[in-house]
């Protein structure tokens, strides 16, 4: 729950070196699941808290197979 007694989910992303991050935020878990199924490569930037490694931004760079 939130401060605000708010129920929320708290979604896990493992990147490819099994790093773990985490997000509250449906659409940028969305955004991790798609990037997967369509085989994109992602930059992450995170904050470490007490929730470990917080996304604060999630963007496409493009496929993963470099083309």
């Amino acid at each position: 729950k939130s401060k605000a007694g708010k129920d929320m989910t708290r979604h896990y992303i493992t990147a490819q070196d099994n790093a773990v991050y985490s997000t509250i935020f449906d659409d940028v878990a969305k955004a991790a699941k798609d990037a997967k199924e369509n085989g994109e490569m992602v930059e992450i930037t995170y904050i470490t808290n007490e929730y470990g490694k917080q996304i604060d931004h999630l963007a496409s760079i493009g496929d993963a197979a470099g083309s």
